[in-house]
C-alpha cells in the first residue's frame, strides 16, 4: 500500500469507530462535557462534522467538481443552528461522504493530486491533506470518547499513520513563551510504534527525526499515542497514563505548559483558513518584508514566495515547512523585497494581493 492508501483506510476505519460510538449515545451524553475546552460532545460533533464539508469542499475543488459551498463562516453557523441530535446525525453523513470521495480516488489521483489550503505556501498531496483529516478525527473522537472513560486512549491502529507523517504542525501549537528564554534538547522515545526523536523546545518548537545522538538536557518515554495527546494539549494528570518516565530538565507539567490545550475561538480561527474561499489575506501597509532560508529535506521543492498576512506567519510557516523535516530554519530582513504586487506561487498556481513578500530559498545544506 501507498502512504496514500494507508491514509484512507485508516480514514475509513476511524469513520466507522466514531460511527459506532454515536449510535450509542443518547440526548443527555450529547450534552455531556467533552474533553474539548468548554465544548459539549455534539458540539464537538458538530466541529467534526463542518469540518468535513469544508474538506470535502476543498477536495472537490482540487479535483475540478462542483460541490456545495463551503466558506468557513457559512457551515459553522448552519451547523452551530443544529440541535444535538441533528449534529450526531449529520456528521455520520458528512464525514462518510468526505471519507467515500477518498475512497474513490484512481491511482492516478492518490499520487499526483494537489490539494491548495489558503495559509500554506504549497499544495498537499492527497496522503498530507488526508492525514489532517485523519488527526482531526482521531483527537476529537478521544474528546468524545473521555467524556465516558477517564482513560481513554487514541485508537493504536491509527497512531502509527499519523505519528510523524506529514504535514506535522507541532510549531505551530507550541507555546514558547513559557521557556522565559531557556532553550532545551529532550530526547524522546516512544511505545507503540517504537521511535526516537529529539524535541527541541527553542524560540520555536521543532521535532527533529535524524538528530538523536547530540546532548540533551533530558529524556521522555511515553506510549506514542500520549505523545500525541501530549503535544495536541490533551494529557492532563487525570488522562495521564502510568509508566511514562521523565528526566532531566522538562518536567511533564512545563511540556503541558508549552502544548496548552487549544483555546477553542482559536481553534476554529485557525480552521477559517482551511476552507475553499480565497487567498491569503493582504498584510500590513508598508511593513517589512522578510527572508525564510531553509535547509535539509525540503531542498527537492521549488523555491516560493508566499504573502504574510499576519504577525503569527513567522510561527505558522516555521511550523508547517520546519518542523516536518527538520530543517534549519531563520528570517532575515530584506527592504530590497518589493512590497507591491505580491504574488504567491505554488505548483503553477498563483494569487494576487497587495501585501508583503517572503521569499523562501530553498537550500542544500542539511541540518
Amino acid at each position: 500500500m501507498t502512504d496514500t492508501d494507508t491514509v484512507i483506510a485508516a480514514l475509513g476505519r476511524e469513520h466507522d469507530l466514531l460511527a459506532s460510538l454515536v449510535g450509542t449515545l443518547t440526548a443527555e451524553d450529547l450534552r455531556r462535557p467533552s474533553g474539548a475546552g468548554d465544548w459539549n460532545v455534539s458540539q464537538v460533533l458538530g466541529h467534526l462534522g463542518s469540518a468535513a464539508v469544508i474538506n470535502l469542499g476543498t477536495l472537490l475543488g482540487a479535483l475540478g467538481e462542483a460541490g456545495e459551498p463551503t466558506e468557513a463562516e457559512v457551515v459553522w453557523a448552519r451547523w452551530d443552528a443544529m440541535s444535538p441530535d441533528e449534529r450526531a446525525e449529520e456528521l455520520l453523513v458528512a464525514d462518510a461522504a468526505l471519507v467515500d470521495r477518498y475512497q474513490q480516488l484512481t491511482d492516478d489521483e492518490r499520487s499526483d493530486l494537489r490539494i491548495e489550503l489558503a495559509f500554506l505556501p504549497f499544495p498537499l498531496t492527497a496522503a498530507m491533506a488526508g492525514r489532517m483529516r485523519l488527526n482531526e478525527v482521531l483527537l476529537h473522537g478521544w474528546d468524545v470518547r473521555v467524556a465516558f472513560d477517564a482513560a481513554a486512549a487514541l485508537d493504536p491502529d491509527t497512531v502509527p499513520v499519523v505519528l510523524h507523517g506529514e504535514p506535522n504542525l507541532i510549531g505551530w501549537f507550541g507555546k514558547t513563551e513559557v521557556l522565559d528564554g531557556r532553550s532545551l534538547d529532550l530526547s524522546v522515545t516512544t511505545s507503540a510504534p517504537a521511535s526516537q526523536f529529539t524535541l527541541r523546545l527553542a524560540e520555536r518548537v521543532e521535532v527533529l527525526l535524524d538528530d538523536v545522538s547530540g546532548p540533551s538536557d533530558g529524556t521522555l518515554r511515553l506510549p506514542a499515542e500520549a505523545w500525541l495527546r501530549l503535544v495536541a494539549g490533551r494529557l492532563a494528570a487525570e488522562h495521564t497514563p502510568a509508566g511514562i518516565e521523565v528526566t532531566g530538565a522538562a518536567g511533564l507539567d512545563l511540556l503541558r505548559r508549552v502544548f496548552p490545550a487549544t483555546d477553542i475561538a482559536e481553534h476554529r480561527q485557525r480552521s477559517s483558513v482551511r476552507g475553499s474561499g480565497s487567498g491569503p489575506a493582504s498584510g500590513p501597509a508598508g511593513s517589512a518584508a522578510h527572508v525564510v532560508e531553509l535547509s535539509g529535506h525540503q531542498r527537492g521543492l521549488p523555491a516560493i514566495e508566499v504573502p504574510q498576512h499576519s504577525p503569527g506567519d513567522r510561527q505558522l510557516l516555521g511550523g508547517v515547512l520546519g518542523v516536518p523535516y527538520g530543517v534549519g530554519f531563520r528570517w532575515l530582513q530584506d527592504p530590497a523585497i518589493d512590497q507591491a504586487g505580491c504574488r504567491a506561487t505554488a505548483s503553477g498556481s498563483a494569487r494576487r494581493s497587495s501585501c508583503q513578500r517572503i521569499r523562501v530559498p530553498l537550500v542544500g545544506a542539511t541540518r
